[in-house]
C-alpha cells in the first residue's frame, strides 16, 4: 500500500515538474530567438541547430541530475537527524541508494532532453526572418 502511494506521489511530481521544465525551456528558447534567426540566415540548417540544442540539453540535464543526487545525498544525514530527534526514534527516514540515484538520473535526463528539443522545435518552425524580427 505504501509503495503504491509513493509511486503515485512520484508520478504526480514528475508530471508537474515536466510541465514546469517545459515552460522554462520555452522561455529559454524564446530568449535565443534572434541568435537562432541569425544562424538560420547565415545558412545553418534546422537539423544542425536542433542537434546542438539536444546535445546542450543532454549535458544540462545530466549535470542537473547529478547535482540533484549530490544534494539529496548530502541532505539525507541532516534530514534523518532532524526527524529522529523530533520523533525520538532510530528509524531512517531518508536513504539515497545507488539504485534510487540511477533511477533519478534515468528519468531526469530524457525528460530534460525532450523538453529542450520540444521547445527548440517550436522555435525552429518559424522562418528565419520572423526570428530576427524583419
Amino acid at each position: 500500500m505504501i509503495d503504491r502511494f509513493h509511486t503515485a506521489i512520484a508520478a504526480v511530481t514528475v508530471i508537474g515538474s515536466t510541465a514546469f521544465l517545459l515552460a522554462l525551456m520555452v522561455i529559454r528558447a524564446e530568449e535565443r530567438k534572434e541568435t537562432v534567426g541569425i544562424l538560420r540566415l547565415i545558412g545553418i540548417s534546422r537539423k544542425t541547430i536542433l542537434t546542438e540544442v539536444i546535445i546542450e540539453g543532454l549535458l544540462v540535464a545530466l549535470a542537473g541530475a547529478v547535482f540533484g543526487v549530490a544534494i539529496a545525498t548530502a541532505a539525507q544525514r541532516g534530514m534523518n537527524l532532524i526527524f529522529q530527534a523530533r520523533y525520538d526514534t532510530t528509524l531512517v527516514f531518508v536513504r539515497v541508494t545507488p539504485s534510487i540515484a540511477l533511477r533519478s538520473v534515468a528519468v531526469a535526463v530524457p525528460v530534460g532532453v525532450v523538453a529542450g528539443a520540444v521547445a527548440s522545435w517550436m522555435l525552429l518552425r518559424r522562418s528565419a526572418a520572423a526570428l530576427v524580427r524583419r
